[in-house]
């Protein structure tokens, strides 16, 4: 079995994201160093989140006693701390489950297990699985958790992204250069070795083609864009290109109002984050306060069981006829029209569902929720490849998704 590097992921992602510190163990919440223990202990939070949904919660710390300002006390206190402040409680889950992740969570390192080898052994002796299962659960955690930490250990190949102006047909749009300026500004310094070549500097050198941004700004990628003024409406097409290739890794359809040019912009720059796998360059996707309502109670429904899809659209057509400019609704209801179409309702379903995503993707490619929709998507249509590429992105992005997760390990 490979390596299994778990520590550090949890670290370097959750104290990247901002917040949670649920997959570090009590050593290194003290400053310890990474170990096969931490990544055993983060291995465990993973497998509890996996199966309830959420991490284990951390026990309330206990009163410290006082000790002298010595050497003896201050390692007591660092001891009561470790092997009393540190448990975490868990789900009621199946008896077999919890003894596993139990061990695994054990404050003291010494009381883990000592490698991945024995989890594996512990979980396939009980049968708490098909063997295959197992394997392929454990198989993706170890590749996917160890390519998350590979991506923020190392700065990764250097990238030149070359943004071209506009390619504008029909009426000029005079805010066209200033978008385009401002996705570049705001896709710079998303990771160390990536540079963005604004479409100053392409006009500056008079590049006015793909080719010339390969041979002139020397581009290993560069971001195409095109519209078409028609009125009261925008109509652009994107294409983030791989030169070495020659290929679209990515590409954007969609239509904008010309007052709404703000939206034109969060898509381009989620296209390129996409695909490039940059951190996000865009808040969090969010539904406005009027429509609110009606998308929280569309995805309970959603949530709730696989046969209350017809109770849910309604709710999230209504959060789209409100707030049509969140792509969360048209992921939502994408949601739903797929529950229909699984639930053996016809075919037309899955033609809802895919429009409903390609206006998802206009708005925002690279949002958890329409990933996990284009996930199950693709999924459905028996694209697992990109499936895998869809969920494995949003699991990237919100490494506490349990959705994201367990829709990965019903694809192996």
């Amino acid at each position: 079995m490979a390596k299994l590097k778990l520590g550090d992921v949890g670290a370097h992602m959750m104290s990247e994201r901002g917040g949670t510190i649920d997959y570090m163990a009590p050593e290194l919440l003290r400053g310890g160093r990474a170990s096969v223990a931490t990544d055993l202990y983060a291995l465990g939070v993973l497998f509890h989140v996996m199966l309830a949904g959420h991490p284990p919660r951390r026990l309330p710390e206990p009163p410290q006693t006082t000790h002298a300002d010595s050497r003896e006390g201050a390692q007591t206190k660092l001891d009561v701390a470790a092997e009393t402040g540190s448990q975490r409680e868990g789900e009621d889950l199946p008896s077999r489950w919890t003894r596993t992740i139990t061990r695994c969570l054990e404050p003291r390192p010494e009381d883990r297990f000592d490698s991945a080898e024995q989890v594996w052994h512990a979980l396939e002796g009980r049968r708490l699985v098909a063997k295959w299962v197992m394997a392929a659960m454990l198989a993706l955690i170890v590749a996917l958790l160890v390519t998350l930490w590979q991506l923020r250990e190392k700065p990764g190949p250097p990238i030149r992204l070359a943004v071209l102006p506009f390619s504008i047909q029909g009426e000029p749009v005079p805010s066209a250069d200033g978008i385009a300026y401002d996705v570049a500004n705001r896709l710079s310094g998303l990771r160390r070795n990536f540079t963005v070549i604004s479409p100053r500097e392409a006009t500056r050198y008079q590049v006015r083609t793909v080719q010339d941004a390969k041979s002139v700004l020397n581009a290993t990628h560069v971001l195409e864009m095109r519209i078409q003024n028609s009125g009261k409406v925008i109509l652009a097409s994107a294409a983030v290109l791989d030169m070495s290739s020659g290929r679209a890794i990515r590409e954007l359809k969609g239509d904008y109002s010309v007052d709404d040019t703000p939206l034109l912009t969060k898509a381009l720059i989620a296209t390129v984050t996409g695909a490039l796998g940059l951190r996000s360059g865009i808040s969090k996707e969010l539904v406005s306060a009027s429509a609110y309502p009606f998308y929280v109670q569309g995805i309970a429904l959603v949530q709730r069981d696989g046969d209350s899809a017809d109770q849910a659209i309604p709710y999230f057509r209504k959060a789209i006829e409100i707030d049509s400019r969140s792509a969360l609704p048209y992921a939502g209801l994408a949601e739903a029209q797929l529950q229909k179409f699984s639930s053996g309702y016809g075919r037309q379903w899955l033609e809802q569902a895919q429009q409903a995503i390609t206006k998802a993707k206009s708005l925002n490619a690279d949002s958890v929720p329409v990933l996990l929709a284009s996930g199950l998507l693709n999924q459905e249509q028996g694209f697992y490849e990109q499936a895998v590429r869809d969920i494995s992105r949003a699991a990237e992005i919100d490494a506490t998704s349990s959705d994201a997760w367990r829709r990965l390990a019903t694809l192996y």
